[in-house]
């Protein structure tokens, strides 16, 4: 969204002391409704749910029970019966979470509940058990009416720290300079790090969000305080039994593929194949076992959706593929990688899936709703999770094109399914010409080229304290559309990537004769021609010592003491 910004109706130097800096007026009637949101955490009985580094940088669960340390998130209350609202971005999943404790403005502490995940905004909602403690008071919402460029509004917020202090700072409304970009006005929201009360002038609250900017248009965010406790939302209990129906019934259509590579000959070992073989070995999960296992969706009656490209060199020399149906393996086929986003299509060679479930031809990821991602790993068998997230904004991407990015960061390769259940995307990563660019090219800047998805690049850390990352190219990773994925599935293999396909093993045999002898050349030799930025100080580069009469290489007027790169 591009913005004009600027400060909601400036006050004058005539306007009294009050008028100019409100904030003891908003301090005094927030400050007994912020609390302390308390996640206490336990083992999970499944291993990755226990490690991991969010986004925030912050330490494993495992790390956590060892150090008795909590989650703490800043919450504010809402209403008389308890309901605090809190951003939503940890705990990572409900298995991890122990019980949730609220400590108030006096230090007493009083045990909590989650109680629903907002719809239309974002956030959730967790519930006091019990009546409130005397002193704590919920927000008195004023509605401020209609938002506009004059409008004073100012949002207060509190620091994590030992201190919990409190910090006021005014609002700037944003107008659109791209009227087509389909958003509305903006209301641009200091330190929502976490919550955020926003209060009038007078210090009233009119309203919450943990959202830095808010879409002021049609189909943007709510915010307003009647308007958050009206929002029916997902309750705890629905969100649950959601994520175990999906566990159950979505895992249904999740099939067991293994891909067995041709073994490498004794002759591949004397030869140099180069990079592709390297890659070949480092893809493989073990030096013992060259199978590698992988999930598959089943979106038609024979046909299945590996959530990856397979590597142009792996599918080359793919030796046969199994998929696990109904206690049996069945072979199946390499298809094809489709062009426009990394997916692989696998296709039984007998038989039908029992269970498959298709891209509707309408299915699309609503803005704002939350959604789950669903993925699957192995953990002795098919182990599926469930992880919930959401979209409000897009990030400059690829091509400068703009994409919806998560909120809260989800595997790549997850299928997407909305709160009824209903498949609706799939979040994978894009493929541009880029893909076929070797790595060598690169030299000693290859590990410092990374993809970065808008999820890295939305993260809060990021958008506080600016990115680590000097080098990468973003947008990558991206919200994908059933009806997009429908629609190229309905086109296969017109849709497929014409430089990835299955050879035998006559055509993987084939080489490439140039016709050149050839060493790499040592630093001095290089030193001496001058030679020693383009060869990146002998690095990369082979000087041709002899050149055969009749060859490739002597067709091009290649000839002894050149250096190819």
């Amino acid at each position: 969204m591009v913005a004009i910004l600027a400060p909601l109706a400036p006050v004058s130097r005539a306007d009294s002391s009050d008028a100019e800096d409100p904030s003891q007026k908003i301090c005094e009637q927030t400050a007994c409704s912020f609390v302390m949101v308390s996640y206490h955490l336990k083992k999970s009985e499944r291993p990755y749910l226990n490690g991991g580094d969010s986004e925030f940088g912050q330490q494993s669960i495992l790390q956590g029970i060892l150090n008795k340390n909590t989650l703490d998130a800043v919450g504010v209350i809402v209403s008389d019966k308890g309901e605090v609202f809190t951003y939503e971005r940890e705990p990572a999943h409900w298995e991890v979470i122990d019980r949730i404790t609220i400590k108030g403005v006096d230090g007493t502490v009083v045990p909590a509940k989650a109680d629903r995940l907002l719809v239309k905004a974002p956030g959730r909602i967790v519930r006091i058990e019990g009546a409130l403690p005397a002193g704590w008071k919920p927000l008195a919402f004023f509605d401020c009416g209609p938002l506009t460029p004059t409008t004073r509004l100012f949002s207060v917020s509190m620091g994590t720290d030992r201190y919990y202090r409190m910090y006021v700072k005014p609002c700037d409304y944003g107008r659109n300079w791209d009227r087509s970009i389909g958003c509305g006005d903006c209301l641009r929201v200091s330190g929502a790090s976490h919550a955020a009360v926003l209060c009038d002038e007078e210090g009233r609250p009119v309203g919450v969000t943990c959202d830095t900017e808010i879409d002021l248009g049609a189909g943007g965010p709510i915010w307003r305080g009647k308007d958050i406790l009206a929002d029916p939302g997902v309750s705890e209990e629905q969100s649950r039994e959601l994520q175990q129906k999906m566990e159950k019934e979505f895992a249904r259509s999740l099939y067991e593929v293994r891909i067995m590579p041709r073994p490498d000959s004794e002759e591949d070992d004397e030869l140099d194949y180069g990079g592709r073989f390297r890659f070949r070995r480092r893809y493989m999960d073990s030096e013992d076992s060259q199978e590698i296992l992988k999930f598959a969706l089943g979106f038609a009656e024979g046909k299945l959706l590996i959530p990856e490209a397979l590597p142009e060199e792996l599918a080359a020399g793919i030796d046969t593929i199994t998929v696990h149906v109904d206690d049996r393996d069945v072979p199946a086929r390499f298809a094809g990688v489709l062009k426009d986003f990394a997916a692989t299509v696998i296709e039984l060679q007998e038989g039908k899936l029992p269970h498959v479930l298709a891209f509707p031809a309408e299915g699309k990821i609503a803005r704002v709703e939350p959604f789950w991602a669903v993925y699957a790993r192995e953990l002795a068998g098919k182990d599926v999770r469930t992880e919930f997230t959401r979209w409000i904004d897009k990030q400059q991407g690829y091509a400068d094109q703009w994409y919806p990015t998560v909120e809260r960061s989800i595997p790549d390769g997850s299928w997407l399914v909305d709160r009824n259940g209903s498949l609706i995307g799939f979040y994978g990563v894009s493929r541009h010409e880029n893909d076929r660019l070797e790595s060598y090219l690169l030299g000693v800047d290859e590990d410092r080229y990374r993809s970065y998805g808008p999820a890295a690049m939305r993260s809060r850390m990021v958008a506080m304290m600016g990115s680590s990352r000097p080098y990468g190219y973003a947008g990558n990773t991206r919200l994908i559309d059933a009806a997009e994925v429908a629609k190229v599935l309905a086109e296969a293999p017109a849709c497929y990537d014409p430089h990835i396909k299955h050879l035998n093993k006559d055509e993987q045999k084939r080489r490439v004769w140039l016709g050149v002898e050839y060493t790499a050349p040592d630093k001095e030799m290089i030193k001496q021609m001058d030679l020693r930025e383009p060869t990146q100080d002998g690095r990369i580069g082979l000087m041709v010592n002899r050149v055969y009469e009749g060859s490739p290489a002597a067709r091009m007027g290649l000839a002894e003491g050149d250096i190819l790169l």
